[in-house]
């Protein structure tokens, strides 16, 4: 139900574990005590949407920078690689080609895009990997044909693990290590010929890892980037 969390916006709890609609903010002037609402829905239901949020490219870059320094698409076009998009913080998880058109089903890019779909948290194959991810939608694809973004409640995820497991992961302290290779050849066997994950670098992130909410609480990070642990 719809509730006001003692301040200027309405939030709407989508699931019963995780997961928020935020109504009322202005993004063209957001005051550092919105802002603060803002931060704590996000660490307290750790996914938020906004609904008809009025940005633009500009807009977005400016909120995305509230919550910290960004990322931006620099290591991917060093080599030559043209970015579509006009920022460099902003990066093109689309299957548009340079020039705007869709790129072909059998085209390189679609075959890498699918990685996009396995379960996975952004960046983890770096070895800074994104602390918030801020999504926007410019066109979406018809009702009922998909595409839709699913999310998972690995806080609650951990807490229901059995008793033994969650004991034995806190104890042995897992490290993954996270392959942006092995991910995309998961999703498209037949790309990236000749390319072994193992060859190359790897990030390396805690499997369990604590959560900057009031309450500690811990995370699994079980995704689709991690090729072994450690």
């Amino acid at each position: 139900m719809p509730h006001k969390e003692d301040g200027h916006l309405d939030i709407i709890e989508l699931h019963p574990t995780f997961a928020a609609e935020v109504r009322g903010v202005n993004f063209e002037d957001i005051q550092p005590s919105v802002f603060d609402e803002i931060h704590a829905a996000i660490t307290k239901y750790g996914v938020v949407k906004f609904p008809k949020t009025g940005l633009d490219d500009t807009g977005h870059v400016k909120f995305s920078a509230s919550f910290g320094e960004l990322d931006d698409v620099s290591p991917y076009t060093k080599l030559g690689k043209k970015h579509r998009l006009a920022f460099e913080q902003l990066f093109d998880v689309s299957n548009l080609l340079e020039d705007g058109s869709v790129a072909p089903v059998e085209s390189h890019r679609s075959a890498m895009n699918k990685g996009n779909s396995l379960f996975h948290v952004d960046s983890s194959f770096n070895p800074r990997r994104a602390g918030y991810s801020l999504l926007r939608a410019h066109q979406l694809p018809p009702k009922g044909t998909g595409g839709a973004t699913q999310y998972a409640d690995m806080r609650t995820a951990f807490e229901e693990l059995p008793e033994d497991l969650k004991k034995e992961l806190l104890e042995k302290d897992y490290v993954a290590c996270h392959s942006l290779y092995h991910s995309r050849k998961t999703a498209s066997p037949g790309s990236l010929p000749g390319i072994n994950p193992e060859d190359h670098f790897m990030s390396r992130h805690r499997l369990v890892q604590r959560t900057n909410t009031p309450v500690v609480r811990q995370r699994t990070t079980l995704i689709c980037t991690i090729r072994s642990r450690g």
